[in-house]
């Protein structure tokens, strides 16, 4: 499975499915959103994690990783994705000044 990463909630006519995070009372958990038709549509939980993290960022590793294993898109508002040779914590962080 290929990882997807969307940067924008799916419009009509596609509403397809997509994962993202919330905090509900337990913690961070990573949540499956579906479109319900139902009273002109709307979009609904349709399943979450069976478990929940204390920090935001354990919760996206969890949803990223249920995102590709089960091939639907990740979307999280202002998101921005970097391959773990590329982390950092610096915001302006350039692969190709890395030392060698």
């Amino acid at each position: 499975m290929t990882l997807q990463i969307i940067t924008a909630i799916p419009k009509y006519p596609e509403h397809s499915s997509f994962i993202t995070v919330y905090k509900p009372i337990a913690g961070w958990k990573a949540v499956q959103y579906w479109w319900n038709p139902d009273m002109g549509g709307f979009w609904e939980p349709w399943q979450t994690a069976g478990y929940a993290f204390n920090t935001k960022e354990n919760a996206i590793e969890d949803a990223l990783a249920w995102a590709e294993a089960e091939d639907i898109p990740f979307y999280l508002a202002g998101y921005i994705h970097k391959s773990p040779e590329n982390q950092s914590e610096s915001p302006d962080y350039d692969p190709a000044q890395k030392s060698r």
